[in-house]
Protein backbone atom coordinates (compact mmCIF):
# COMPACT_ATOMS: atom_id res chain seq x y z
CA UNK A 1 0.00 0.00 0.00
CA UNK A 2 1.63 3.40 -0.94
CA UNK A 3 1.38 6.44 0.87
CA UNK A 4 -1.49 7.87 -0.73
CA UNK A 5 -3.71 5.06 0.09
CA UNK A 6 -2.52 4.57 3.09
CA UNK A 7 -3.55 8.18 3.67
CA UNK A 8 -7.24 7.53 1.73
CA UNK A 9 -7.49 4.46 3.96
CA UNK A 10 -6.86 6.86 7.53
CA UNK A 11 -9.70 9.55 5.82
CA UNK A 12 -12.50 6.61 6.01
CA UNK A 13 -11.29 5.71 9.73
CA UNK A 14 -11.20 9.19 10.67
CA UNK A 15 -14.92 9.56 8.60
CA UNK A 16 -16.72 6.41 9.90
CA UNK A 17 -15.53 7.96 13.40
CA UNK A 18 -16.94 11.64 12.75
CA UNK A 19 -20.34 9.41 11.28
CA UNK A 20 -20.81 7.33 14.17
CA UNK A 21 -20.92 9.94 16.61
CA UNK A 22 -22.57 12.40 14.50
CA UNK A 23 -25.01 10.67 12.13
CA UNK A 24 -28.78 11.36 12.70
CA UNK A 25 -28.06 14.02 15.05
CA UNK A 26 -31.14 16.32 14.98
CA UNK A 27 -31.73 18.18 12.37
CA UNK A 28 -33.32 20.94 14.17
CA UNK A 29 -34.57 23.94 12.87
CA UNK A 30 -35.71 26.81 15.47
CA UNK A 31 -38.72 28.67 14.58
CA UNK A 32 -38.77 32.90 15.37
CA UNK A 33 -39.72 33.61 18.70
CA UNK A 34 -43.11 34.52 19.20
CA UNK A 35 -46.32 34.41 21.63
CA UNK A 36 -49.01 32.01 21.62
CA UNK A 37 -51.95 32.08 24.09
CA UNK A 38 -52.08 28.09 24.08
CA UNK A 39 -53.17 26.64 27.46
CA UNK A 40 -50.61 24.58 29.36
CA UNK A 41 -51.23 20.97 28.11
CA UNK A 42 -48.25 19.68 29.48
CA UNK A 43 -48.91 19.03 33.19
CA UNK A 44 -52.25 17.25 32.31
CA UNK A 45 -52.72 15.97 36.06
CA UNK A 46 -53.34 19.54 36.79
CA UNK A 47 -56.43 20.44 34.86
CA UNK A 48 -60.13 20.16 36.31
CA UNK A 49 -62.86 18.82 33.92
CA UNK A 50 -65.95 20.46 34.44
CA UNK A 51 -68.35 18.07 32.27
CA UNK A 52 -70.93 16.90 33.26
CA UNK A 53 -69.85 13.14 31.98
CA UNK A 54 -67.26 12.37 33.57
CA UNK A 55 -65.42 9.35 34.43
CA UNK A 56 -66.69 6.71 37.55
CA UNK A 57 -63.87 5.40 39.04
CA UNK A 58 -65.19 1.94 38.72
CA UNK A 59 -66.44 2.54 34.93
CA UNK A 60 -65.78 0.16 32.70
CA UNK A 61 -64.82 1.29 29.02
CA UNK A 62 -67.07 0.28 26.52
CA UNK A 63 -64.56 -0.68 23.59
CA UNK A 64 -65.06 -0.77 19.87
CA UNK A 65 -63.11 -1.70 16.67
CA UNK A 66 -62.60 -0.61 12.63
CA UNK A 67 -60.91 -2.86 10.53
CA UNK A 68 -59.73 -2.05 6.97
CA UNK A 69 -56.90 -3.76 5.16
CA UNK A 70 -54.46 -2.33 6.97
CA UNK A 71 -54.92 -1.54 10.29
CA UNK A 72 -57.18 -3.18 12.75
CA UNK A 73 -58.15 -0.02 15.35
CA UNK A 74 -59.95 -0.38 19.10
CA UNK A 75 -61.75 2.82 20.48
CA UNK A 76 -62.41 3.47 23.97
CA UNK A 77 -65.55 5.63 24.74
CA UNK A 78 -63.28 6.91 27.60
CA UNK A 79 -62.07 10.38 26.04
CA UNK A 80 -62.99 9.18 23.20
CA UNK A 81 -59.77 7.75 21.99
CA UNK A 82 -57.67 5.30 19.98
CA UNK A 83 -56.29 2.65 22.70
CA UNK A 84 -55.32 -0.27 19.87
CA UNK A 85 -53.48 0.56 16.45
CA UNK A 86 -52.41 -2.73 14.92
CA UNK A 87 -50.67 -2.42 11.25
CA UNK A 88 -51.54 -5.80 9.34
CA UNK A 89 -48.54 -5.26 7.19
CA UNK A 90 -46.05 -5.00 9.36
CA UNK A 91 -44.82 -8.33 11.38
CA UNK A 92 -43.70 -7.40 15.46
CA UNK A 93 -39.93 -8.85 16.10
CA UNK A 94 -41.45 -11.71 18.08
CA UNK A 95 -45.25 -12.93 17.30
CA UNK A 96 -48.10 -11.51 15.89
CA UNK A 97 -48.56 -8.15 14.04
CA UNK A 98 -46.87 -4.19 15.17
CA UNK A 99 -49.00 -2.38 17.68
CA UNK A 100 -48.27 0.99 18.01
CA UNK A 101 -49.97 2.42 21.11
CA UNK A 102 -48.32 1.33 24.59
CA UNK A 103 -50.81 -1.00 26.98
CA UNK A 104 -52.99 1.52 28.61
CA UNK A 105 -53.03 4.68 27.05
CA UNK A 106 -55.54 6.53 25.21
CA UNK A 107 -54.62 8.73 22.37
CA UNK A 108 -56.06 11.38 20.22
CA UNK A 109 -57.55 12.73 23.24
CA UNK A 110 -59.25 16.19 23.53
CA UNK A 111 -58.23 19.71 25.44
CA UNK A 112 -60.65 22.67 25.38
CA UNK A 113 -60.41 26.29 26.60
CA UNK A 114 -63.63 28.25 27.03
CA UNK A 115 -64.29 30.58 29.61
CA UNK A 116 -61.10 31.85 30.73
CA UNK A 117 -60.13 27.45 32.04
CA UNK A 118 -58.59 24.76 30.32
CA UNK A 119 -60.24 21.56 30.20
CA UNK A 120 -58.93 18.02 29.75
CA UNK A 121 -61.26 15.76 27.96
CA UNK A 122 -59.26 12.66 27.95
CA UNK A 123 -60.90 11.23 30.89
CA UNK A 124 -64.86 11.86 29.99
CA UNK A 125 -67.45 9.76 28.96
CA UNK A 126 -68.34 9.97 25.57
CA UNK A 127 -71.45 8.38 23.90
CA UNK A 128 -71.25 6.71 20.35
CA UNK A 129 -73.22 8.30 17.93
CA UNK A 130 -73.19 6.72 14.70
CA UNK A 131 -71.19 3.67 13.75
CA UNK A 132 -70.80 2.01 10.59
CA UNK A 133 -68.10 -0.20 8.98
CA UNK A 134 -65.10 2.47 8.56
CA UNK A 135 -66.63 5.46 10.82
CA UNK A 136 -67.21 6.11 14.61
CA UNK A 137 -68.72 9.20 15.92
CA UNK A 138 -68.60 10.38 19.31
CA UNK A 139 -70.62 12.84 21.51
CA UNK A 140 -69.49 14.46 24.47
CA UNK A 141 -72.30 16.84 26.53
CA UNK A 142 -70.94 19.45 28.06
CA UNK A 143 -72.13 21.74 30.63
CA UNK A 144 -75.21 24.22 29.55
CA UNK A 145 -76.26 21.83 27.15
CA UNK A 146 -72.98 22.26 24.86
CA UNK A 147 -71.72 19.23 22.77
CA UNK A 148 -68.43 18.16 21.17
CA UNK A 149 -68.79 15.77 18.53
CA UNK A 150 -65.65 13.75 17.09
CA UNK A 151 -65.69 11.49 13.88
CA UNK A 152 -63.33 8.97 12.96
CA UNK A 153 -63.59 8.17 9.13
CA UNK A 154 -60.86 5.18 7.95
CA UNK A 155 -59.50 4.39 4.15
CA UNK A 156 -59.95 1.25 2.71
CA UNK A 157 -56.39 1.92 0.77
CA UNK A 158 -53.84 3.08 3.01
CA UNK A 159 -53.29 4.38 6.52
CA UNK A 160 -55.08 7.42 6.66
CA UNK A 161 -57.71 8.72 9.28
CA UNK A 162 -60.24 11.57 8.92
CA UNK A 163 -60.36 13.21 11.91
CA UNK A 164 -63.91 15.49 11.79
CA UNK A 165 -65.36 17.45 15.06
CA UNK A 166 -68.16 19.91 15.85
CA UNK A 167 -67.48 22.15 18.10
CA UNK A 168 -68.73 24.73 20.51
CA UNK A 169 -68.12 28.25 20.74
CA UNK A 170 -64.10 27.59 22.29
CA UNK A 171 -61.16 29.98 23.27
CA UNK A 172 -58.78 27.45 21.80
CA UNK A 173 -59.07 23.72 20.84
CA UNK A 174 -56.13 21.08 21.03
CA UNK A 175 -56.06 17.76 19.61
CA UNK A 176 -53.37 15.24 21.52
CA UNK A 177 -51.57 12.19 20.88
CA UNK A 178 -50.01 11.66 24.35
CA UNK A 179 -49.70 8.01 24.93
CA UNK A 180 -46.28 7.77 22.82
CA UNK A 181 -45.60 4.92 20.81
CA UNK A 182 -44.24 1.12 21.50
CA UNK A 183 -41.02 -0.33 20.89
CA UNK A 184 -41.58 -2.20 17.61
CA UNK A 185 -37.79 -3.91 17.00
CA UNK A 186 -35.65 -6.41 18.70
CA UNK A 187 -32.98 -4.25 19.83
CA UNK A 188 -34.72 -1.59 22.10
CA UNK A 189 -32.20 0.35 22.99
CA UNK A 190 -30.87 0.37 19.37
CA UNK A 191 -34.56 1.42 18.99
CA UNK A 192 -34.38 3.96 21.36
CA UNK A 193 -31.79 6.36 19.50
CA UNK A 194 -34.81 7.20 17.01
CA UNK A 195 -38.17 8.00 19.39
CA UNK A 196 -38.33 11.80 18.65
CA UNK A 197 -41.06 14.39 18.21
CA UNK A 198 -41.69 16.23 14.66
CA UNK A 199 -43.23 18.44 12.72
CA UNK A 200 -43.16 20.54 9.39
CA UNK A 201 -43.35 23.72 8.75
CA UNK A 202 -42.78 26.00 5.60
CA UNK A 203 -39.70 27.39 7.16
CA UNK A 204 -38.36 23.41 7.66
CA UNK A 205 -38.20 20.58 9.31
CA UNK A 206 -38.19 20.36 12.72
CA UNK A 207 -36.96 17.38 14.79
CA UNK A 208 -36.73 16.91 18.57
CA UNK A 209 -35.23 13.97 20.28
CA UNK A 210 -36.42 12.50 23.28
CA UNK A 211 -33.66 13.60 25.41
CA UNK A 212 -33.93 16.73 23.86
CA UNK A 213 -37.46 17.27 25.06
CA UNK A 214 -38.42 18.95 28.05
CA UNK A 215 -40.27 17.56 30.58
CA UNK A 216 -42.67 20.59 31.31
CA UNK A 217 -42.89 21.04 27.71
CA UNK A 218 -41.42 23.29 24.81
CA UNK A 219 -44.04 25.05 21.94
CA UNK A 220 -43.05 25.65 18.61
CA UNK A 221 -45.68 28.60 17.75
CA UNK A 222 -46.18 28.69 13.76
CA UNK A 223 -49.26 29.33 11.72
CA UNK A 224 -47.72 27.53 9.34
CA UNK A 225 -47.62 24.11 10.51
CA UNK A 226 -48.25 21.60 7.65
CA UNK A 227 -48.20 18.41 10.44
CA UNK A 228 -47.04 17.75 13.89
CA UNK A 229 -46.08 13.85 14.95
CA UNK A 230 -43.84 11.45 17.11
CA UNK A 231 -41.78 8.34 15.70
CA UNK A 232 -39.61 5.55 16.41
CA UNK A 233 -37.48 3.82 14.19
CA UNK A 234 -39.96 2.36 11.31
CA UNK A 235 -43.16 4.19 12.69
CA UNK A 236 -45.08 7.65 12.65
CA UNK A 237 -48.14 8.39 14.54
CA UNK A 238 -48.75 12.52 12.95
CA UNK A 239 -51.86 14.76 12.44
CA UNK A 240 -52.41 17.03 9.35
CA UNK A 241 -54.67 20.19 9.77
CA UNK A 242 -56.69 19.67 6.78
CA UNK A 243 -59.37 22.21 7.80
CA UNK A 244 -57.68 23.81 10.86
CA UNK A 245 -55.79 26.59 11.74
CA UNK A 246 -52.64 25.73 13.64
CA UNK A 247 -51.70 28.12 16.10
CA UNK A 248 -48.79 26.32 17.81
CA UNK A 249 -47.53 22.98 19.00
CA UNK A 250 -46.39 21.43 22.10
CA UNK A 251 -44.14 18.99 22.88
CA UNK A 252 -42.87 17.20 25.61
CA UNK A 253 -41.34 13.82 27.07
CA UNK A 254 -43.05 12.28 30.73
CA UNK A 255 -40.13 11.13 31.69
CA UNK A 256 -37.84 13.56 34.15
CA UNK A 257 -34.69 11.38 32.40
CA UNK A 258 -34.80 9.79 29.04
CA UNK A 259 -33.50 6.06 29.43
CA UNK A 260 -30.01 5.35 28.90
CA UNK A 261 -29.55 5.85 25.37
CA UNK A 262 -31.76 8.51 24.93
CA UNK A 263 -29.04 10.85 24.65
CA UNK A 264 -27.96 10.34 21.06
CA UNK A 265 -31.60 9.95 19.57
CA UNK A 266 -31.39 9.92 16.80
CA UNK A 267 -27.37 9.35 16.65
CA UNK A 268 -25.00 7.07 15.55
CA UNK A 269 -24.38 3.58 16.81
CA UNK A 270 -21.53 4.08 19.54
CA UNK A 271 -24.03 5.98 21.56
CA UNK A 272 -26.14 3.90 23.23
CA UNK A 273 -25.24 -0.12 24.54
CA UNK A 274 -26.66 -3.03 22.48
CA UNK A 275 -28.93 -5.76 23.96
CA UNK A 276 -31.98 -7.42 24.60
CA UNK A 277 -32.93 -4.92 27.95
CA UNK A 278 -36.13 -3.96 27.96
CA UNK A 279 -37.34 -0.67 28.30
CA UNK A 280 -40.49 0.48 29.86
CA UNK A 281 -42.69 2.49 27.37
CA UNK A 282 -42.71 5.14 30.00
CA UNK A 283 -39.67 6.28 29.92
CA UNK A 284 -39.37 6.18 26.56
CA UNK A 285 -42.79 8.38 26.07
CA UNK A 286 -44.10 11.45 24.22
CA UNK A 287 -46.54 13.32 24.16
CA UNK A 288 -47.26 16.16 20.98
CA UNK A 289 -50.62 18.80 21.67
CA UNK A 290 -51.56 20.80 18.20
CA UNK A 291 -53.54 23.74 19.52
CA UNK A 292 -56.15 25.08 16.97
CA UNK A 293 -57.98 28.30 16.22
CA UNK A 294 -61.98 27.07 16.80
CA UNK A 295 -64.62 26.67 14.40
CA UNK A 296 -67.81 25.42 14.48
CA UNK A 297 -66.41 22.33 12.58
CA UNK A 298 -62.67 21.46 12.32
CA UNK A 299 -61.06 18.98 10.20
CA UNK A 300 -57.31 16.86 10.40
CA UNK A 301 -56.17 14.12 9.07
CA UNK A 302 -54.64 11.22 10.76
CA UNK A 303 -51.47 9.42 9.58
CA UNK A 304 -50.27 5.94 11.79
CA UNK A 305 -48.19 4.22 9.95
CA UNK A 306 -45.10 3.04 8.46
CA UNK A 307 -42.09 5.80 7.67
CA UNK A 308 -42.49 4.98 4.00
CA UNK A 309 -40.76 7.90 2.00
CA UNK A 310 -42.95 7.14 -1.26
CA UNK A 311 -46.31 7.01 0.74
CA UNK A 312 -45.52 9.58 2.76
CA UNK A 313 -44.86 11.95 -0.19
CA UNK A 314 -47.89 11.25 -1.82
CA UNK A 315 -49.28 13.14 0.90
CA UNK A 316 -48.11 16.40 -1.02
CA UNK A 317 -47.51 18.08 3.00
CA UNK A 318 -43.93 17.37 3.19
CA UNK A 319 -44.37 14.23 5.41
CA UNK A 320 -41.55 12.69 3.85
CA UNK A 321 -39.56 14.90 5.61
CA UNK A 322 -40.39 12.69 9.25
CA UNK A 323 -37.70 9.93 7.18
CA UNK A 324 -34.58 10.30 7.73
CA UNK A 325 -32.20 10.94 4.54
CA UNK A 326 -29.07 11.37 6.27
CA UNK A 327 -27.23 15.10 6.71
CA UNK A 328 -28.60 17.52 4.53
CA UNK A 329 -25.89 18.05 2.00
CA UNK A 330 -26.40 13.70 1.62
CA UNK A 331 -30.16 13.78 1.61
CA UNK A 332 -29.98 14.07 -2.45
CA UNK A 333 -27.97 11.46 -2.41
CA UNK A 334 -30.39 9.26 -0.26
CA UNK A 335 -32.96 10.09 -2.18
CA UNK A 336 -31.51 8.88 -5.52
CA UNK A 337 -30.31 6.25 -3.99
CA UNK A 338 -33.37 4.94 -2.40
CA UNK A 339 -35.25 5.53 -6.02
CA UNK A 340 -33.03 3.18 -7.75
CA UNK A 341 -33.18 0.41 -5.03
CA UNK A 342 -37.07 0.31 -4.78
CA UNK A 343 -37.08 0.68 -8.55
CA UNK A 344 -34.86 -2.57 -8.29
CA UNK A 345 -37.18 -4.22 -6.28
CA UNK A 346 -40.14 -3.84 -8.13
CA UNK A 347 -38.08 -6.70 -9.99
CA UNK A 348 -36.17 -8.34 -7.71
CA UNK A 349 -37.71 -9.81 -4.44
CA UNK A 350 -34.65 -10.26 -2.48
CA UNK A 351 -33.01 -7.01 -1.45
CA UNK A 352 -30.10 -8.72 -0.59
CA UNK A 353 -29.57 -9.17 -4.63
CA UNK A 354 -30.88 -5.27 -5.22
CA UNK A 355 -27.94 -4.33 -2.84
CA UNK A 356 -25.69 -6.71 -5.28
CA UNK A 357 -27.38 -5.06 -8.13
CA UNK A 358 -26.42 -1.75 -7.46
CA UNK A 359 -23.08 -2.04 -6.56
CA UNK A 360 -22.26 -3.46 -9.96
CA UNK A 361 -23.71 -0.59 -11.14
CA UNK A 362 -22.30 2.54 -9.12
CA UNK A 363 -18.75 0.14 -9.67
CA UNK A 364 -19.69 0.69 -13.62
CA UNK A 365 -20.41 4.89 -13.08
CA UNK A 366 -17.02 4.95 -11.38
CA UNK A 367 -14.95 2.77 -13.81
CA UNK A 368 -13.55 5.64 -15.76
CA UNK A 369 -12.25 7.04 -12.06
CA UNK A 370 -10.66 3.54 -11.53
CA UNK A 371 -9.19 3.36 -14.61
CA UNK A 372 -7.97 6.92 -14.61
CA UNK A 373 -6.51 5.80 -10.77
CA UNK A 374 -4.61 3.06 -11.97
CA UNK A 375 -2.96 4.76 -14.77
CA UNK A 376 -2.01 7.17 -12.04
CA UNK A 377 -0.39 4.18 -10.13
CA UNK A 378 1.65 3.19 -12.83
CA UNK A 379 2.97 6.03 -13.62
CA UNK A 380 3.91 6.00 -9.90
CA UNK A 381 5.91 3.02 -10.29
CA UNK A 382 7.64 4.02 -12.91
CA UNK A 383 9.16 7.31 -11.35
CA UNK A 384 9.82 5.22 -8.02
CA UNK A 385 13.40 5.31 -8.54
CA UNK A 386 13.59 9.14 -9.44
CA UNK A 387 12.18 9.70 -5.62
CA UNK A 388 14.34 6.88 -4.09
CA UNK A 389 17.09 8.93 -5.83
CA UNK A 390 16.01 12.03 -4.73
CA UNK A 391 15.06 10.98 -1.35
CA UNK A 392 18.41 9.61 -0.69
CA UNK A 393 19.93 13.20 -2.43
CA UNK A 394 18.23 15.11 -0.11
CA UNK A 395 17.35 13.02 3.34
CA UNK A 396 19.22 16.27 5.46
CA UNK A 397 16.82 18.82 3.47
CA UNK A 398 13.20 17.93 4.00
CA UNK A 399 12.19 21.50 2.47
CA UNK A 400 14.06 20.79 -0.93
CA UNK A 401 13.05 17.36 -0.88
CA UNK A 402 9.43 18.14 -0.75
CA UNK A 403 10.23 20.74 -3.72
CA UNK A 404 12.12 18.71 -5.69
CA UNK A 405 9.40 15.75 -5.16
CA UNK A 406 6.64 17.97 -6.74
CA UNK A 407 7.97 18.94 -9.36
CA UNK A 408 8.90 15.48 -10.61
CA UNK A 409 5.37 14.79 -10.03
CA UNK A 410 4.30 17.74 -12.16
CA UNK A 411 6.68 16.62 -15.14
CA UNK A 412 5.12 13.19 -14.62
CA UNK A 413 2.03 14.06 -14.82
CA UNK A 414 0.84 12.49 -11.45
CA UNK A 415 -1.07 14.07 -8.91
CA UNK A 416 0.19 12.36 -5.27
CA UNK A 417 -3.87 12.56 -4.01
CA UNK A 418 -5.12 10.89 -6.77
CA UNK A 419 -5.45 7.62 -5.03
CA UNK A 420 -7.88 9.01 -2.66
CA UNK A 421 -10.29 10.37 -5.47
CA UNK A 422 -12.58 6.67 -5.48
CA UNK A 423 -12.51 6.49 -2.05
CA UNK A 424 -13.45 10.79 -1.52
CA UNK A 425 -16.36 10.43 -4.21
CA UNK A 426 -17.52 6.74 -2.51
CA UNK A 427 -17.94 7.86 0.98
CA UNK A 428 -21.34 10.31 0.46
CA UNK A 429 -22.65 7.00 -0.75
CA UNK A 430 -21.61 5.21 2.25
CA UNK A 431 -23.10 7.49 3.74
CA UNK A 432 -26.52 7.55 2.44
CA UNK A 433 -26.43 3.66 2.35
CA UNK A 434 -25.74 3.78 6.04
CA UNK A 435 -28.97 6.12 6.62
CA UNK A 436 -31.51 4.80 4.06
CA UNK A 437 -30.50 0.75 5.42
CA UNK A 438 -30.63 1.61 9.13
CA UNK A 439 -34.48 3.73 8.86
CA UNK A 440 -36.22 2.51 5.52
CA UNK A 441 -38.99 0.76 6.47
CA UNK A 442 -38.57 -1.29 2.76
CA UNK A 443 -35.81 -2.84 4.05
CA UNK A 444 -36.57 -3.66 7.72
CA UNK A 445 -36.40 -7.46 8.35
CA UNK A 446 -34.97 -7.78 4.37
CA UNK A 447 -33.65 -11.21 4.44
CA UNK A 448 -30.56 -11.92 2.28
CA UNK A 449 -29.77 -15.81 2.90
CA UNK A 450 -29.84 -18.17 5.29
CA UNK A 451 -28.04 -16.13 8.13
CA UNK A 452 -29.19 -13.12 6.73
CA UNK A 453 -32.56 -12.19 7.95
CA UNK A 454 -32.58 -8.56 8.28
CA UNK A 455 -30.12 -6.40 6.01
CA UNK A 456 -30.65 -3.39 8.43
CA UNK A 457 -28.87 -5.33 11.36
CA UNK A 458 -25.53 -6.05 11.36
CA UNK A 459 -24.33 -9.77 10.27
CA UNK A 460 -24.64 -12.48 13.44
CA UNK A 461 -22.12 -14.57 12.61
CA UNK A 462 -19.59 -11.44 10.90
CA UNK A 463 -19.15 -13.18 7.91
CA UNK A 464 -20.14 -10.23 5.35
CA UNK A 465 -17.21 -8.49 7.33
CA UNK A 466 -14.72 -10.78 7.13
CA UNK A 467 -14.94 -11.37 3.39
CA UNK A 468 -15.14 -7.51 3.11
CA UNK A 469 -11.86 -7.49 4.57
CA UNK A 470 -10.73 -10.26 2.31
CA UNK A 471 -11.35 -8.22 -0.83
CA UNK A 472 -10.14 -5.61 0.44
CA UNK A 473 -6.74 -7.04 1.26
CA UNK A 474 -6.74 -8.20 -2.26
CA UNK A 475 -7.58 -5.14 -3.65
CA UNK A 476 -4.86 -3.20 -2.10
CA UNK A 477 -2.45 -6.01 -3.00
CA UNK A 478 -3.62 -5.65 -7.09
CA UNK A 479 -3.29 -1.91 -6.47
CA UNK A 480 0.27 -1.85 -4.38
CA UNK A 481 2.32 -4.51 -6.01
CA UNK A 482 3.43 -1.54 -8.94
CA UNK A 483 4.59 0.53 -6.19
CA UNK A 484 5.69 -1.14 -3.07
CA UNK A 485 7.61 1.20 -0.70
CA UNK A 486 8.92 -1.10 1.77
CA UNK A 487 8.37 -3.57 4.36
CA UNK A 488 6.59 -0.72 6.81
CA UNK A 489 3.83 -0.34 3.76
CA UNK A 490 3.51 -3.97 3.31
CA UNK A 491 2.38 -4.34 7.14
CA UNK A 492 -0.12 -1.43 6.16
CA UNK A 493 -1.42 -3.51 3.83
CA UNK A 494 -2.24 -6.75 5.73
CA UNK A 495 -3.22 -4.08 9.03
CA UNK A 496 -5.45 -2.17 7.51
CA UNK A 497 -8.27 -4.14 6.41
CA UNK A 498 -8.13 -6.17 9.78
CA UNK A 499 -8.67 -2.61 11.81
CA UNK A 500 -12.15 -1.76 9.28
CA UNK A 501 -13.20 -5.05 9.14
CA UNK A 502 -13.30 -4.76 13.14
CA UNK A 503 -15.20 -1.39 12.43
CA UNK A 504 -17.37 -2.91 10.18
CA UNK A 505 -18.52 -5.80 12.29
CA UNK A 506 -21.71 -3.66 13.69
CA UNK A 507 -22.14 -2.09 10.55
CA UNK A 508 -25.64 -3.00 9.10
CA UNK A 509 -25.15 -6.35 7.35
CA UNK A 510 -26.65 -4.65 4.35
CA UNK A 511 -23.87 -2.00 3.86
CA UNK A 512 -21.24 -4.35 4.43
CA UNK A 513 -22.80 -6.41 1.43
CA UNK A 514 -22.74 -3.56 -0.66
CA UNK A 515 -18.83 -2.69 0.34
CA UNK A 516 -18.34 -6.05 -0.19
CA UNK A 517 -19.87 -6.33 -3.57
CA UNK A 518 -18.48 -2.98 -4.85
CA UNK A 519 -15.07 -4.53 -3.51
CA UNK A 520 -15.56 -7.56 -5.87
CA UNK A 521 -16.32 -5.64 -9.02
CA UNK A 522 -13.63 -3.13 -8.53
CA UNK A 523 -11.07 -6.30 -8.36
CA UNK A 524 -12.06 -7.82 -11.65
CA UNK A 525 -12.00 -4.10 -13.28
CA UNK A 526 -8.42 -3.63 -11.64
CA UNK A 527 -7.14 -7.36 -13.30
CA UNK A 528 -8.76 -6.32 -16.57
CA UNK A 529 -6.57 -3.12 -16.52
CA UNK A 530 -3.77 -4.73 -15.17
CA UNK A 531 -4.24 -7.06 -17.91
CA UNK A 532 -4.67 -4.25 -20.64
CA UNK A 533 -1.76 -2.56 -19.90
CA UNK A 534 0.18 -5.24 -19.81
CA UNK A 535 -0.38 -6.07 -22.85
CA UNK A 536 0.04 -2.62 -24.42
CA UNK A 537 3.69 -2.43 -22.34
CA UNK A 538 4.31 -6.14 -24.93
Amino acid sequence: MDKTNFLAVILIIVLLVVWNIFMMQRMRSTPPSAEIEAPDTTRVEEVKPVIEEKRPLSVTAKLDTIETPFVFAVFSNIGGTVVEYTLKEYKHHKDGLVQLIPPGQRCVSDIIRMDGKTYDLKNSIYSIKERDENSITYILRLDDGKELIKKYTFSNTDYAVLLSLDLPVLEDYIVAWDGGLLFTEKNQQDELRFFSAVAFTEGGPISTSLSSLSYEGEEIPSTTLKWVGIKNKYFLASIIPKKAEAKGVKMRRFSKSPPRGGGCIPGGRGCSPTGEKTINPDDARMGIYLTTRPESTLEYLLFIGPLDYQLLSSYKVGLEHACYMGWKFIKPISRAILFVIMFFGRFMPNYGLVVILFALLISFIFYPITSFNQKTMRKTAEIQPKLLALQKKYKKDPQRLSKETMELYRKSGVNPMSGCLPLLIQMPIFFALYAILQTTINLRGAEFVGWLKDLSQPDPYFVLPILMGITMFLQQKIMGTQATQGESQRMLTYMMPIFLTFIFLSLPSGIVLYWLSYNIFTIAQLSYLKRKIQSVIQ
